[in-house]
């Protein structure tokens, strides 16, 4: 309907529509904003792209483009507007990697950086001693001053996939809510986002130390090394374990790729709302499967499609709420 407007044959009614959506989108946004700035208050951090305090090293977002504060609000605008243009025009969600911008120093006594990513939106990232990492939707990745002495501690919300040049003298460590993840040397994804109840590592090349147990408050936690082809869950009580799985499934998304393995479908949901900006609802007892499924990218209504034939359903769409319901 965009693109027709935009041709002019699209009247006042469908251009009422569009800015329907486009109200229902910044919307969403807004709340995922709350939510980000719920968790920037407990642990101290700020809004996405600022630094906290001054520091000599702030990480190289690609591509990084300076971007004054006063245009935050229309950044968000664009986003919504870029969803819309995703929507109408057959958005591909390899097209989404966004303009990410280098954050600007302000005053203060201790240095934090954190980048994040909205829906559908990914970021390529260099942190100061050049390991490389992407960020997948909707999440963030933090570090502070003390970043490489002697550890390098980054803290991760949502997913990441991470190429880290190893170096025992300064160990690499993702930490998340659920557990962390120490590097040995590889190329790996972690997935955890903060509805989670268990964090994941895949392994590509190389291997991590994964530990239950959060950022680690002194409780007994369980420790498993994954190897390449290896997955790994941990929790926030402590427990580690191996599990078999398709680790292909893992770093497809890098790719704008959104593929499955033997996943349960609160989780494929929950995927398509990260990349789409969705809020997706399973009827019951659609929400107790477990499928195998590469999703189509092209566009939101062609992965829909196609999840919908493989759960043996249907599904209405008003705004940006989908149900899938049983056929």
């Amino acid at each position: 309907m965009l693109r027709r407007r935009l041709e002019g044959t699209v009247g006042r009614e469908g251009l009422a529509e569009i800015m329907r959506t486009a109200v229902l989108v910044d919307a969403k946004y807004r709340e995922f904003e709350r939510l980000r700035a719920r968790e920037d208050e407990r642990d101290g951090t700020v809004p996405p792209l600022r630094l906290i305090t001054p520091c000599s090293a702030p990480p190289v977002v690609s591509p990084s483009v300076a971007e004054p504060r006063r245009r935050r609000r229309s950044a968000r605008w664009a986003i919504a507007a870029g969803v819309l243009v995703a929507i109408a025009g057959g958005g591909s969600v390899a097209a989404w990697i966004a303009h990410a911008h280098v954050p600007a120093a302000l005053g203060g006594r201790r240095a934090r950086y954190a980048v994040r990513t909205g829906f559908g939106e990914r970021r390529g990232v260099t942190l100061p001693d050049g390991t490389r990492l992407m960020l997948a939707p909707a999440s963030r990745i933090a570090y502070d001053a003390r970043y490489g002495r002697p550890v390098r501690a980054v803290t991760l919300t949502g997913e990441a996939y991470f190429d880290v040049a190893h170096d025992a003298t300064h160990p690499f460590v993702v930490r998340t809510a659920q557990g962390t993840f120490e590097d040995l040397g590889t190329q790996f994804v972690v997935r955890a986002y903060g509805g989670d109840r268990v964090a994941r590592v895949a392994v590509r090349t190389g291997r991590v130390a994964a530990r239950g147990g959060g950022s680690g408050d002194g409780q007994a936690s369980a420790e498993v090394v994954v190897e390449p082809g290896d997955v790994a869950t941990v929790d926030a009580r402590g427990g580690a374990a191996r599990v078999t799985a398709d680790t292909g499934g893992y770093f497809a998304w890098t790719s704008g790729v959104l593929a499955f393995d033997d996943a349960a479908a609160p989780e494929i949901a929950a995927a398509l709302g990260w990349w789409y900006g969705l809020d997706v609802r399973l009827a019951p007892p659609l929400d107790a499967q477990h499928v195998t499924v590469e999703l189509p990218s092209d566009t939101v209504t062609n992965a829909l499609d196609y999840l919908a034939t493989v759960l043996r359903a249907h599904y209405h769409r008003a705004g940006q709420v989908v149900t899938f319901e049983p056929r």
